[in-house]
């Protein structure tokens, strides 16, 4: 199955190097990896440039549209190319540390379509979050354990193509579900939803400190009110 990876980028430079090549790397697969940057002035965009040939495409949009906005627009991108049947979103504020990560992913998705399965949203395990998703069962597939849950959380997840058509992602920036309305439909689907839990993605940092390092990039987020929710239980679970 051929995939394509993508990653969103505003500011945080730091993150992104730590991402961006040493995943690619690790990937264990020849990667398409594309990159959406929202009008960065860290020096993110100067950098990306400067690593072009790293990288399937790239977009350097010159204002922010928002996390939303910018997924929908890769997405209409990628379906628009016809040669892919898996999609996936990697955060720019993860590090993936299993060797061959990408090969697992695409490895699990096969295994599903073999099955009958069409319908699925995969992610490696991710550590370094606040609330872990908890698990409802777990079971073998393809060699990996996988943990069935309601719902994969925003810092990766791998897509059938086909989805993001089902789904009927909008087309306009700005208007569109977050992952866990496309999950809740996964699951009404009849789908799969879960972690491949030998396989580790970990977040960078809390919503709390990562708001107090680089505070530029949620004062322009349209999902701030999302992020202050999310800071806030994490203050509340830290007392």
């Amino acid at each position: 199955m051929r995939i394509a990876v993508y990653t969103l980028t505003m500011n945080r430079l730091l993150y992104t190097q730590q991402l961006l090549l040493k995943a690619q790397q690790m990937a264990g697969l020849p990667v398409d990896w594309y990159v959406f940057d929202q009008g960065s002035t860290d020096g993110t965009a100067e950098w990306l440039v400067s690593h072009r040939s790293c990288f399937k495409g790239m977009v350097l949009w010159p204002q922010n549209i928002g996390i939303c906005g910018a997924h929908n627009v890769m997405a209409q991108m990628l379906l628009a190319q016809s040669c892919y049947e898996l999609i996936m979103k990697v955060d720019n504020d993860c590090e993936m540390r299993t060797e061959g990560w990408l090969k697992a992913v695409v490895e699990v998705c096969s295994a599903f379509e073999g099955l009958g399965i069409t319908c699925y949203a995969v992610s490696p395990r991710v550590t370094g979050i606040g609330t872990p998703v908890r698990r409802i069962k777990q079971e073998v597939v393809a060699g990996h354990p996988f943990g069935h849950t309601q719902i994969v959380g925003g810092i990766s997840m791998c897509l059938p193509a086909r989805t993001f058509v089902e789904f009927q992602l909008p087309k306009i920036p700005g208007h569109t579900a977050d992952d866990s309305h496309i999950c809740r439909w996964t699951k009404e689907k009849g789908g799969v939803v879960g972690y491949i839990e030998d396989v580790e993605a970990h977040h960078f940092e809390t919503t709390i400190g990562q708001a107090k390092r680089f505070p530029e990039y949620f004062a322009g987020r349209k999902d701030m009110q999302h992020a202050l929710r999310v800071a806030s239980a994490e203050q509340q679970r830290a007392k």
